[in-house]
């Protein structure tokens, strides 16, 4: 019944209430495992009302719940992108009492699943774009391992998958999301995926 409800046509709900609204209706659809209507529910909200800086926590609910559905279609890019713009979120960056949520204060930990899912993603001009801006990065700085893992990607070097993975397992592996460890069989099957890319 939640699922059917045409909230955006309801004129006297704010905005942060048809926002979490849809949000909800976007939950109970991945619950369910209905990955298609969750898509189209998804489209009801227009990412630029997350510039509204009192919807930050709500802004992280809605790339969480859209990395939970590109996880199922296994769109690396998406993934990172929505990683992203969780990354680009003030309460990411820095605890803010009035926003909690999974993520406040974790850009760290944000920034590597931007770095491992756009790795993992298919090569291809926005992903290219994309690692690019996200190798001359400032916060990369401060994450040198994944800098310089960055840093393979963008040169035109030949490296042997197996160099790599020997070299940057155990930070990858320490990245729950990216890697969770109840689910080591499809961590092995993401990292496989890209070394036959």
């Amino acid at each position: 019944m939640l699922q059917e409800v045409q909230v955006e046509t309801i004129g006297e709900m704010s905005k942060r209430e048809k926002t979490a609204y849809i949000l909800d209706q976007m939950r109970l659809c991945l619950a369910k495992g209905d990955i298609v209507r969750t898509a189209i529910i998804s489209k009801k909200i227009n990412p630029k009302v997350f510039a509204d800086s009192t919807l930050q926590d709500l802004k992280v609910r809605y790339y969480d719940l859209m990395i939970q559905k590109d996880t199922q279609d296994k769109a690396y890019l998406e993934i990172a992108k929505s990683y992203y713009a969780i990354f680009d979120t003030p309460s990411v960056q820095k605890e803010l009492p009035e926003f909690e949520h999974e993520y406040s204060g974790k850009w760290a930990e944000t920034m590597k699943c931007v770095v491992i899912f756009l790795i993992l993603a298919p090569h291809n001009n926005e992903q290219s774009d994309f690692i690019h801006r996200i190798a001359v990065h400032k916060q990369l700085d401060d994450l040198p391992a994944f800098k310089s893992l960055v840093k393979r990607f963008v040169t035109d070097e030949i490296f042997k998958m197996a160099d790599l993975t020997a070299a940057y397992q155990a930070e990858m592996n320490a990245v729950d999301a990216a890697f969770p460890a109840d689910k080591s069989e499809l961590a092995k099957e993401r990292w496989k995926v890209r070394a036959v890319l």
